[in-house]
């Protein structure tokens, strides 16, 4: 199986354990990652010594060993393999509470069987883009913007958003749910307070 993996440090998965884990684009996505984990095999196989090579040699091919698309897939498929590491990640990077007022521990956000999503585009929230529409000009201050807004189309505005990573819960859908768009609309306004 060791060969079959798309790479034993930066992906270990195979491209069918990958593959269920986008949404569109499978076959592009997967060929992403065989891409430049081939590139990075040769460059290696070539160069069994890498001391002193040029950045600008090494650059392209050893990509893997610093592309977040890599460490997130490799990390978060690990993370949602085993929902105790996950919950133990989630609070210690929000608190021992969720700041989701659906949920009480971090144990209810994981419970279930887990689905990760990968490379996910998710619309802006109905909300948001009304708000955005009525405040576009105290909002943007361009002028091509400004033009833009006058069309009739809801999304002139904003499109969806890219998301590395996602997890869900198997049996919910992703939004429609009260407690789930409840909790996302919470966590929005706090990051945006952020912001």
């Amino acid at each position: 199986m060791a060969e079959d993996v798309i790479d034993p440090t930066y992906l270990p998965f195979t491209a069918e354990q990958l593959r269920a884990h986008f949404l569109v684009d499978r076959d592009s996505h997967i060929a992403y990652f065989q891409r430049s984990a081939q590139a990075y095999r040769d460059f290696i196989r070539n160069r069994l010594n890498r001391q002193g090579i040029p950045i600008k040699h090494a650059r392209g091919p050893c990509q893997i060993e610093k592309d977040e698309r890599f460490w997130t897939a490799t990390a978060m498929k690990r993370l949602v393999q085993n929902p105790a590491a996950l919950q133990f990640v989630l609070s210690d990077t929000f608190g021992q509470e969720p700041p989701l007022p659906a949920f009480r521990t971090w144990a209810q956000c994981v419970e279930g069987r887990l689905a990760l999503v990968l490379e996910a585009a998710l619309p802006s929230p109905d909300s948001y883009v009304r708000w955005l529409r009525q405040n576009v000009r105290s909002s943007h201050l361009i002028p091509y913007v400004l033009h833009a807004a006058q069309r009739e189309s809801v999304r002139t505005l904003e499109g969806a958003t890219h998301v590395d990573a996602l997890v869900r819960e198997r049996r919910q859908r992703l939004f429609g749910h009260r407690r789930v768009e409840g909790s996302f609309r919470y966590l929005v306004r706090r990051v945006v307070r952020c912001i």
